[in-house]
């Protein structure tokens, strides 16, 4: 039996009726013939639409544009809940159905900077280009029948409809505003799903602050994943990276496999990535997929993991064997050295040196990930670097130092594609961090860092924050030729600046920020609640602290 798809096209008959210029109350199109009436064209209408800044394209191409408080925008005509319909006929009588601009590849942004979360869509003023979202499988699960189903071979497969439609709103918000969408696929335990044999470490999988690994094997594996891609791939709502598991080097932690072996760790990642490949290029050929590492290059976190490198290298030549054809990229964590301690970068420069050898990836030597990948795994591969951060605990100047290499290394790296950091404010679960560019009491240093980032304040930003802290990562066998010294910014000429990498910054004047925006008191944008909001579905990660310097589950 072929899997049952939801339909991209949404029909209806509409019978439209002039009436006086008073705005009225839509009502919700459904698939039979209804009254909706149109006002004064020159006033806006109240309707309900699934998402906003969308349009309705009427015959001859002209367009009615809606905005993201729910009103049209212009012309006043009333929708259904979804929006953007096509009138295909001029008379009373119309045929309605959705439209978009279909896909015709992957879309890059001109601009790298993002955070995890729904933050850029909810909070005012926030900005960046790229929204990394969590989708947990065992959420999207149901354990009763429901409407929303996906048949394999036969059999029935029922999921939370609540929480799909969700994230789709979310996503096409963030498509029309040509924000890129990011989804890490994770499994947590889960009674209903480990007695479908979803989890590779079997039946007793069913700890929920657990990720586990997925059992590439398992029917309702595939059925899972292809009901997710299939259900965020449309051309109006699609997710343009998609990374399966996190930090999949450290299967103690995450990924969990019950081994750390790391031929059997390898093996199954492997194999779990051929489905999950299978099932996201099965309706969207476009999307980028990627695997998940932590900072760690050759440290193996004192026997509880697997070197990033190690796992990278035997990874390249296990889907070589078993899957040639399958495009993957790598989604990297870039932290310092120590998560606790920025400086550490700095402080401890054999922890971060520019061999092939060196312990930890960190934004002082990201060129050496990169490097290798290009010489090594292929040049064609592609990086985002899916999560970062710098500890606040340290004082805010330090955190928005941290801010600003992270960016810089990105930024000077023509193989990165995005630099998305964790957290918009502090978790509060993470004992040892504070991340947040945000407090409850108001916004952190590295907020105007973060807000600088790409912008015409940058360069100015990048010369207060990243040549303060010069490091001389030359490479020597025995390490011992590293130093970092500390300077003002005044003290460095702009000729002789050196960034991340090894590379020298190139400064450009740019606007110096004019004080503070009259805009960052503003409160918080007015967003209206939904019946399930996002943050209770997405921000429901497992609860970490760290041990060591390094993020640990609790």
């Amino acid at each position: 039996m072929q899997p049952r798809k939801r339909k991209g096209i949404l029909a209806a008959l509409i019978t439209i009726t002039a009436l006086a210029t008073t705005p009225i109350h839509a009502a919700t199109i459904t698939n039979q013939p209804i009254q909706i009436a149109v006002s004064d064209p020159a006033n806006r209408m109240e309707y309900t639409p699934y998402h906003g800044n969308d349009y309705l394209l009427f015959p001859g191409g002209k367009k009615v544009y809606l905005d993201s408080n729910r009103q049209v925008i212009r012309n006043g005509y009333v929708i259904d809940e979804f929006g953007d319909l096509n009138m295909t006929s001029s008379d009373g009588t119309v045929n309605a159905s959705r439209t978009y601009e279909p896909r015709t590849g992957y879309s890059y942004s001109s601009e790298k900077k993002g955070l995890q979360g729904d933050y850029i869509l909810t909070e005012s003023g926030i900005t960046g280009s790229h929204m990394l979202l969590n989708f947990y499988l065992d959420l999207a699960d149901s354990t009763e029948p429901s409407n929303l189903t996906y048949e394999l071979n036969g059999n029935t497969y029922y999921f939370n409809e609540d929480m799909f439609n969700v994230f789709k709103k979310r996503i096409k918000e963030a498509q029309t505003r040509d924000i890129k969408v990011t989804i890490v696929v994770l499994l947590r335990g889960n009674a209903h799903c480990a007695a479908m044999n979803m989890m590779s470490s079997g039946s007793g999988a069913t700890n929920p602050s657990q990720i586990y690994s997925l059992n590439p094997g398992s029917e309702a594996t595939q059925a899972f994943l292809e009901m997710l891609a299939s259900q965020l791939s449309s051309d109006g709502c699609h997710v343009e990276n998609w990374i399966l598991g996190n930090e999949v080097n450290m299967p103690n932690t995450y990924n969990h496999t019950g081994s750390n072996d790391v031929e059997k760790n390898v093996s199954l990642y492997a194999r779990t990535f051929k489905v999950f490949s299978d099932a996201v290029t099965k309706f969207d050929p476009y999307s980028k997929l990627y695997i998940s590492l932590d900072h760690s290059w050759t440290d193996n976190a004192g026997g509880a993991g697997i070197p990033g490198k190690d796992f990278l290298n035997q990874f390249h030549l296990k889907m070589k064997e078993i899957a040639p054809g399958v495009q993957w990229n790598i989604a990297f964590h870039l932290y310092p050295p120590d998560l606790t301690k920025t400086a550490s970068m700095w402080q401890n420069p054999e922890l971060n040196t520019n061999e092939t050898t060196t312990p930890f990836i960190s934004p002082v030597n990201l060129s050496v990930l990169t490097g290798y990948i290009k010489d090594h795994i292929g040049a064609d591969k592609r990086v985002i670097l899916s999560e970062q951060g710098a500890n606040a605990k340290e004082g805010e100047t330090m955190q928005a130092t941290g801010i600003a290499f992270e960016y810089a290394a990105a930024e000077a790296d023509p193989m990165v594609d995005a630099v998305i950091f964790r957290s918009y404010r502090d978790e509060g679960t993470d004992g040892q961090l504070d991340l947040g560019l945000v407090t409850t009491s108001g916004q952190r240093e590295a907020f105007q860092v973060y807000q600088a980032l790409g912008t015409p304040s940058w360069p100015s930003m990048r010369e207060k924050y990243v040549s303060s802290h010069v490091v001389d990562q030359k490479a020597s066998p025995d390490n011992k030729s590293h130093q970092a010294t500390t300077q003002t910014s005044e003290a460095v000429p702009p000729e002789k600046l050196k960034v991340v990498n090894g590379s020298k910054l190139k400064l450009v004047d740019g606007r110096v920020p004019a004080g503070k925006d009259d805009g960052e008191d503003d409160e918080r944008e007015k967003v209206e609640k939904e019946t399930e909001n996002i943050q209770e579905i997405i921000e429901k990660n497992v609860k970490l602290k760290v041990v060591d310097g390094r993020m640990r589950e609790r």
